[in-house]
């Protein structure tokens, strides 16, 4: 907890966060620790469907989330540093339009 980040720090967060994430040609490579099994297949139906599960769990709980807390909690992510909640929740819409974009180019 700390204090909350101003509307220049937010806004300078979520341009941090587009500019990493904003290149859909630009491979990137998560740790291994949060990289799926690979030993199963990957059905693009049950992948769609976990996404949609969890967006609408996501836009459910920070529903609940006051202005003040969104901008006073930060945690740290592995390539972008330390993010506030508001980051959190840009940088989880900009990761599923790079993997929606992922998908499209595999069924193309």
């Amino acid at each position: 907890h700390h204090e909350p980040a101003d509307d220049a720090t937010l806004l300078a967060e979520r341009e941090r966060i587009t500019r990493k994430l904003g290149n859909v040609e630009k491979k990137v490579e998560a740790p291994e620790t949060i990289r799926p099994d690979r030993s199963e297949s990957l059905n693009p139906d049950s992948c769609l469907a976990d996404i949609a599960s969890t967006r609408s769990f996501l836009i459910e709980q920070s529903g609940k989330l006051t202005d003040d807390i969104l901008r006073s909690n930060s945690f740290p992510h592995p390539f972008l540093g330390n993010l506030t909640l508001y980051g959190w929740l840009w940088f989880i819409s900009q990761h599923e339009l790079r993997h929606a974009h992922q998908m499209q180019n595999l069924t193309v």
